[in-house]
């Protein structure tokens, strides 16, 4: 039995994380998440607020792994709150780091493919970070306190996490679009913006292989179709029968952004397929997916 807390529990991530979890007989799964639980896919739940604790050691030393996913992520949210960005971003997960430290537990760190510039090269584990938001840089540093202060880490970065929700979280790209067009609304899409975008269901799948595989280091967690965010709306419609041509194909500076994007991730996927099994699905399939559990 492998005891697992799970911070962030109630999010899109954790919920999924959680449900995975709580299909393997061999894990027991804490979660925390600061409002109350809002499904039922944790052995235990504590209502946790990250920001008003100091995490210690005793908190953390009875699990065998820590799983981080609670994070601020709206990255415009950041741009214009930096303050509390760095606090839930950066100083939760250097309190978290140094707790898993002293107590010899892991800590699993969900980071983001917006530590890089998005340049449109193939970009590995090992090349420079570079962030062009604050929500990015706040996500690098985090990245730096995880691995100077915890040796027994490994940092996921998954890129426009996608997929179905389960309770209470907002949406995402797909079903964005697929609401949209079956409401048989317009909208704009941009045809500069380029993302090897993760399926949800892979990424808790992968997440939880990791807890149970002790590896250490960053690794990417992507899908396998390099797309522009106009391809993958296009194939959203296509998937789901739904009007193509409500899609209204845009360059990215139509859009009214406080915080600059990436322009491009083109994640590869081998270093956590040959450590740990992941299987990084093409967009297609992950919406066939989707379709089939008419999500």
């Amino acid at each position: 039995m492998i005891k697992i807390l799970l911070t962030g529990s109630n999010g899109f991530l954790g919920q999924h994380i959680a449900k995975l979890a709580n299909a393997n007989k061999h894990i027991h799964l804490t979660g925390w998440s600061g409002n109350r639980s809002i499904h039922d896919y944790c052995d235990d739940f504590q209502q946790v607020n990250l920001l008003s604790v100091d995490i210690l050691a005793q908190m953390v030393e009875k699990f065998d792994v820590v799983i981080h996913t609670a994070a601020l992520s709206q990255v415009d949210y950041c741009e214009a709150h930096r303050d509390e960005a760095f606090r839930v971003n950066l100083e939760v997960s250097r309190q978290l780091a140094e707790a898993c430290r002293h107590s010899g537990t892991r800590l699993i760190h969900i980071s983001s493919d917006f530590v890089f510039p998005g340049k449109d090269t193939l970009v590995t584990e090992n090349d420079k970070t570079d962030p062009v938001n604050y929500y990015g840089r706040t996500k690098e540093m985090a990245e730096l306190h995880v691995q100077n202060i915890c040796r027994q880490s490994t940092i996921i970065r998954p890129v426009l996490i996608f997929g179905p929700t389960l309770a209470g979280t907002r949406s995402n790209l797909v079903l964005w679009v697929k609401k949209s067009l079956a409401a048989k609304q317009n909208i704009n899409v941009t045809t500069d913006h380029f993302r090897t975008a993760t399926y949800v269901t892979d990424l808790a799948a992968m997440t939880l292989q990791v807890a149970q595989i002790p590896n250490r280091g960053i690794y990417h967690a992507c899908g396998a179709d390099y797309l522009s965010v106009y391809e993958m709306a296009l194939k959203i419609a296509e998937a789901f029968h739904l009007d193509q041509n409500l899609i209204t194909p845009v360059h990215s500076s139509s859009f009214t952004a406080q915080a600059p994007r990436p322009a491009c991730t083109n994640f590869s996927a081998e270093k956590a397929s040959r450590d740990f099994g992941f299987k990084s699905r093409s967009f297609e399939e992950a919406l066939s997916e989707m379709r089939l559990n008419k999500q």
